[in-house]
């Protein structure tokens, strides 16, 4: 993972959620329930995008990985002065909004499962779920699948490589593998230059 994948999505959380109009003329800093309540009202703005196959049906929101783009939108909306730097906006309120970023990544989407599956010993019935990523600080290392009912939940780490391409919104995939000769499946997430797989989640 690199510094600048990093710098991308805390930008852009941050520059969607978290600068509002009393802090770019001087006003106070928001309070942790302002800040959480904004990065998920943003979130829940931007369009979805949905990854199926046979055994699996993934609907996520596509957060953009282009600070640029993400800082443009938010000067336009009067959120933040004009010609702010995501590496300042990073530095500045960081610190405040990391749990928050985190708390909202892993939450940004379904899952919904159609045939058993299971990720070594842990079993994954057929259903809807909770889907998100995992973050350490701002960077994304694996895949989060989690039951809103009962809070239990399915953490499977990333196996990250380079894009050959950069990915501009957050892209999820689904591809078709086997394991000890039975079908299975890889949730593959692409995040700007970080090109991620996770293991392989097994037919029952």
């Amino acid at each position: 993972m690199t510094r600048r994948v990093a710098i991308h999505a805390a930008a852009t959380l941050l520059a969607l959620g978290l600068a509002a109009p009393a802090r770019a003329q001087g006003g106070p800093m928001p309070t942790p329930a302002e800040i959480e309540r904004r990065i998920k009202q943003e979130i829940e703005r931007l369009p979805s995008a949905t990854a199926t196959n046979d055994a699996l049906a993934i609907r996520y929101k596509q957060v953009p990985t282009d600070p640029k783009e993400v800082i443009r939108r938010a000067v336009a909306a009067g959120q933040l002065p004009p010609g702010i730097d995501p590496d300042q906006a990073v530095q500045q309120f960081l610190p405040v909004a990391r749990p928050y970023i985190e708390k909202a990544m892993g939450e940004i989407g379904t899952v919904k499962v159609l045939r058993p599956l299971a990720y070594r010993s842990q079993k994954l019935p057929a259903g809807e779920y909770v889907f998100g990523l995992l973050m350490q600080g701002v960077q994304p290392i694996g895949i989060r699948i989690a039951d809103a009912r009962t809070g239990a939940e399915l953490r499977i780490p990333l196996r990250s490589g380079r894009a050959a391409e950069p990915h501009p919104v957050l892209l999820v995939e689904l591809d078709p593998s086997r394991s000890g000769g039975k079908p299975a499946h890889e949730v593959r997430i692409g995040f700007d230059r970080l090109e991620g797989r996770a293991g392989k989640l097994l037919e029952q």
